[in-house]
């Protein structure tokens, strides 16, 4: 069984359902208490005490630190971002998962761990992921979208770039060049932007702290503009 190191609790939360067979398992929060964390559920913490099988029992919930939990589908190779399947046990987590807020943890078990073991997960507020971080592109190539923002470096001569749809509705993404010297040209693999409204085909950076801040729309299959600063769309 796998130890676990530092945890935080909570423990003034009752069930919503009968947990009393989900202990090591990913919990959420409901408008009626505490329920089975699912497949597109973003977990308060595990469930750590064996509550009363009864509605309205009480919990002990882990929501910090390095809690164990219950391997749904395996293996979890250490490292790996961990999210809840359909039972509020742990399974691999997926880029699109963090960028949406699903993944809520890190396996730190020093070996990779297989169907029904427990696995260790350094515990992750929500909005961690790898949404929060940035990439410097000076090469032509495709524009991450598992990274809020991109910085642009057109100084070596004029680059192409392509943007592939958005991972969930209502994402962000913001494009900043840093170093000009030539055009960058950047092209929605959906085929066009919406700015706002209007279908464009590309968007041009030509000078340094040009800016575009755009928003994914699902309905539309398109990067809608929020902001922009001397972009040029054709």
């Amino acid at each position: 069984m796998a130890n676990s190191e530092d945890l935080g609790f909570i423990g003034s939360l009752v069930t919503a359902a009968d947990l009393s067979a989900k202990q090591f398992t990913f919990v959420k929060m409901t408008s009626s208490g505490v329920n089975t964390a699912g497949v597109g559920d973003s977990a308060i913490g595990v469930l750590w005490n064996v509550p009363v099988a009864a509605v309205g029992a009480a919990t002990t919930i882990a929501y910090r630190g390095v809690p164990k939990v219950t391997v749904g589908t395996g293996p979890i190779a250490s490292g790996a971002l961990v999210k809840p399947d359909a039972n509020g046990k742990a399974v691999t987590a997926s880029a699109a998962d963090a960028v949406a807020g699903f993944a809520c943890g890190i396996s730190v078990s020093k070996t990779s761990r297989a169907t029904g073991e427990y696995v260790r997960i350094l515990m992750l507020p929500n909005f961690l992921s790898a949404y929060a971080g940035t990439e410097t592109l000076n090469a032509d190539g495709a524009i991450s979208v598992t990274k809020m923002t991109s910085f642009l470096d057109s100084s070596g001569g004029v680059r192409a770039w392509t943007l592939a749809d958005g991972l969930f509705d209502g994402q962000r993404k913001v494009m900043l060049m840093l170093v000009a010297g030539n055009n960058g040209v950047v092209t929605p693999v959906s085929g066009h932007f919406k700015n706002p409204a209007a279908a464009v085909s590309t968007a041009t950076f030509n000078a340094a702290a040009d800016m575009l801040d755009l928003v994914w729309d699902n309905a539309a299959t398109a990067w809608r503009t929020v902001n922009s600063v001397s972009i040029t769309f054709a």
